[in-house]
């Protein structure tokens, strides 16, 4: 009798033993002991739990996906119908390569679907994704919905921090909804800090490198860049197609935008919001409404201590920061370079040559201690959230500085 008691029990702990070994590559779920996600069967299992969608996750491996193709990746995160991922998710510095998605379904499509915290009105929690790469994702979704690499939908008290998407592409087919390099749509009470990506974004409305749209209170975005080629039909920026949000603050885009309410870091600004000490050199071009910082601002919104620099074109209502404007917008200290966006005039702002665009006094008030610095009489103002020596604000000092560094050189020893 003995025997077989001591049996069942050791049958019985071994049994729970195996449960438990299925259970991710580790972890309980809690903040002090979080699911360990190690393979891309872990994430796989995430998607196909909802149970535990208000749980944390580390990472604790870089992950490749490509073994899922099509719809094969479970989403984490529903909308609709709606249940969204409310919990903790810690890429831990780790990356997740090779994400695709492709499929004709209407939704929130990103590795996150939607993403929901409890509102800061009540108090929070706030549900976070944070410290996560990407490396060439690549989704595609041909109807109405919302697109993003990393996550469709986030809403209502979501921190997205310290994340990335390097490479690869997010398009969406459909004529409406938001699709974006980083994010679909950020709604109220969201924040993304600290984040960039070089994905190439195309869509038909609401298009943008890092948000297809953002709006409401505390929808923020700071210290945040894009270098990718942006294109859609309205509501295009290179930053964020439509933005009604809290503000916009330390940001910067370079490569392409494309299509009407069109702008170099943002397509539509309004709802009485701001942004400041920001800039693009992207290369903006449409049929209407466009420009090299912002297409259209809105009434009692306002743009401080912004530039652009990049190339603007376009067939009507142009201009080399703003393409237009309600008369009660707000533009201070804000300047556009004549020379290279190809324009004389502007909405808002002051237009300076090349050469002053490249000299510190052109810009007045702007703190040049502990926000912006320039190489005088070499380079326009960077934002010195970048490291020293990073002269191509790509986030990193690597050899592609030192030949900017090399050619300016040259200039200046020429005869």
């Amino acid at each position: 009798m003995r025997k077989m008691i001591y049996l069942s029990l050791v049958l019985y702990i071994s049994f729970t033993n195996i449960l438990s070994a299925g259970t991710y590559s580790g972890g309980d779920g809690s903040q002090g002991n979080p699911y360990l996600i190690a393979n891309a069967n872990d994430m796989q299992e995430i998607g196909a739990t909802p149970a535990d969608w208000g749980k944390h996750f580390l990472m604790t491996a870089d992950i490749d996906l490509s073994q899922f193709t099509g719809t094969q990746f479970n989403i984490i995160g529903t909308y609709p119908p709606e249940n969204p991922f409310t919990g903790v998710f810690d890429g831990d510095n780790h990356t997740i390569s090779n994400f695709t998605y492709d499929t004709s379904i209407a939704g929130c499509i990103g590795i996150f679907g939607s993403v929901e915290g409890n509102s800061i009105y009540s108090g929070g929690p706030w549900a976070q994704i944070k410290n996560l790469g990407l490396i060439d994702p690549n989704v595609n979704e041909t109807e109405d919905g919302f697109v993003g690499s990393l996550a469709g939908m986030i809403k209502a008290g979501v921190m997205i921090s310290n994340c990335y998407v390097k490479g690869g592409s997010v398009s969406c087919g459909g004529t409406s909804g938001g699709t974006g390099g980083l994010v679909g749509l950020a709604y109220y009470d969201s924040s993304i800090s600290n984040c960039y990506t070089t994905c190439n974004v195309s869509g038909y409305d609401y298009v943008g490198g890092l948000a297809g749209s953002a709006m409401g209170d505390h929808a923020t975005i700071s210290h945040c860049y894009t270098t990718g080629n942006i294109s859609g039909h309205d509501h295009v920026g290179g930053l964020v197609g439509e933005y009604a949000g809290s503000g916009i603050s330390y940001c910067y885009t370079t490569g392409s935008v494309s299509g009407s309410n069109c702008g170099g870091l943002v397509g539509f600004f309004g709802g009485g919001c701001s942004i400041s000490n920001s800039y693009s050199t992207a290369c903006a071009s449409g049929n209407s409404t466009v420009g090299g910082l912002i297409g259209h601002i809105d009434a009692s919104s306002s743009a401080s201590k912004c530039y652009a620099a990049g190339a603007v074109s376009g067939n009507s209502t142009v201009g080399g920061l703003i393409g237009s404007k309600f008369s009660s917008g707000a533009i201070t200290n804000c300047y556009w370079d004549i020379n290279s966006t190809g324009q004389s005039t502007s909405v808002g702002g002051t237009g300076k040559t090349t050469a002053q665009m490249k000299q510190q006094a052109t810009f007045t008030n702007w703190d040049f201690i502990d926000t912006w610095d320039i190489g005088e009489n070499q380079t326009y103002p960077y934002i010195t959230i970048y490291p020293a020596g990073d002269l191509n604000h790509d986030g990193i000092v690597n050899m592609q500085d030192f030949a900017i560094l090399a050619n300016h050189w040259l200039e200046d020893n020429n005869p």
